[in-house]
């Protein structure tokens, strides 16, 4: 048992019992389906992480209740016929997908340990206009921030907030102005977590510190192989990393934080993604540049499309039919329609992340200035060899033409921000 901070005890750990499920539980990321009864005997607000051990293996899972996988609010569903039976779980059992059961190493009828993450409930409070939250950013005590503020520096402001309808990650910030047990998020962020109200009680939970796409044991690469690939990329991804670093204060990439859907059909064996037309603006790229998506602190690479006109954010009853893995429904909420990104699979695993949650999103800088870069080679190229040209003394001139034209297509590619405060005098 571990103790709240308000005095309460909540259960660290809990023994169940892996039974068989009625119906396939589909999922390329660890599953774990819990009963209701359970649930409120861990006191634990569903979905999050949960670490699961047994006979010395011990895995990160996606853990959900039974409740969720049957409306498909944010589970994995089954596929087919059995989409229409109902999982029954008694209270001490829990249903394992195919993956966590073989990453754990073991069937149907054994024992394993829940361990359960440290936990808060805090009463959720808008932010102050003079200090808004970022939508992924929640204001919270000192105690707070410190009790999950651990290990390395930029990992440890991270928590997992849940609503009971989805679980996002949050950037913890301190604040002297919050008052113990609660948290204050912005408007976005209260949207985009499920549409969370003021007042209403969330719970924040430890950042799963492990790794959550981790490969089963039916990868085709062998690991001395994996581990070879990886020392050799490690040097040039380094490298393209710190260049990143060096751009993104002269260029600029702000972020966007959106709520990630199933992917259009077709783009699931492509690392792609799909965001609304004016997301691209806002974002400073066009159809076809990569971006990189953020979940906690973890990145991934993608190439950015907009959504086609026939797609749209409300799966239909066909497709949400022949969906056979993490069939997701989408609540009616035009909120969301300018808050989403269609993410493929290969993308979520890479995070580790289910088919609903919270992303941000920012350009990536390194390419997209190589890209322009390209694009101005012929009419710069141009102008150098027309300045050379230039007999005699006009030859000056021509060549600082030539430097200030250049210099102005690099201001180009800078991210135009407006200028904070009254404008033009404060």
């Amino acid at each position: 048992m571990t103790s709240s901070p308000s005095g309460q005890h909540l259960p660290s750990e809990a023994e169940l019992t892996v039974v068989r499920a009625s119906a396939s539980i589909s999922s390329p990321r660890p599953t774990m389906l819990l009963s209701g009864p359970d649930i409120e005997r861990l006191r634990i607000t569903l979905p999050t992480v949960l670490s699961v051990a047994s006979a010395g293996s011990r895995i990160l899972v996606w853990a959900y209740g039974v409740a969720q996988h049957r409306d498909g609010s944010g589970s994995p569903q089954p596929s087919g016929v059995e989409a229409r039976q109902t999982l029954r779980l008694n209270p001490g059992e829990c249903h394992l997908s195919a993956r966590a059961r073989q990453l754990l190493g073991v069937e149907n009828g054994a024992t394993i340990t829940v361990l359960l993450p440290p936990r808060e409930f805090l009463h959720v409070r808008p932010g102050f206009v003079e200090d808004v939250p970022r939508a992924t950013e929640a204001d919270v005590t000192r105690e707070t921030y410190d009790r999950f503020s651990r290990g390395i520096r930029f990992r440890s402001r991270y928590a997992l907030a849940s609503n009971g309808k989805l679980c996002m990650p949050v950037r913890l910030r301190n604040r002297v102005a919050v008052t113990p047990g609660s948290m204050r998020l912005s408007m976005a962020g209260r949207v985009l977590l499920g549409g969370v109200r003021v007042s209403e009680r969330v719970q924040l939970s430890e950042f799963p510190p492990g790794d959550l796409s981790r490969p089963g044991p039916w990868t085709r690469q062998p690991r001395r192989a994996a581990a070879l690939a990886r020392s050799v990329r490690l040097p040039f991804r380094a490298t393209d990393q710190l260049l990143e670093w060096i751009i993104r204060p002269i260029l600029r990439a702000p972020s966007i934080s959106l709520l990630t859907e199933q992917a259009t059909i077709g783009d699931d064996d492509e690392l792609v993604v799909r965001i609304p037309e004016h997301t691209l603006a806002l974002l400073g790229i066009e159809s076809g540049d990569q971006i990189i998506i953020s979940w906690g602190y973890r990145q991934a690479v993608a190439v950015a499309f907009t959504i086609p006109d026939q797609s749209s954010s409300q799966a239909t009853s066909r497709i949400f039919d022949s969906q056979g893995v993490e069939r997701i429904l989408v609540d009616e909420n035009d909120l969301r329609e300018q808050l989403t990104i269609q993410v493929a699979s290969r993308l979520r695993l890479s995070l580790g992340i289910p088919a609903t949650t919270v992303v941000r999103v920012r350009r990536r800088l390194r390419t997209y200035l190589v890209n322009r870069l390209g694009r101005a080679t012929l009419p710069v190229g141009g102008l150098i060899l027309a300045a050379l040209a230039v007999p005699g003394g006009a030859r000056v001139p021509a060549v600082a033409a030539t430097s200030i034209i250049f210099a102005f297509q690099l201001i180009s590619f800078r991210y135009p921000s407006p200028p904070k405060g009254k404008w033009p005098f404060w």
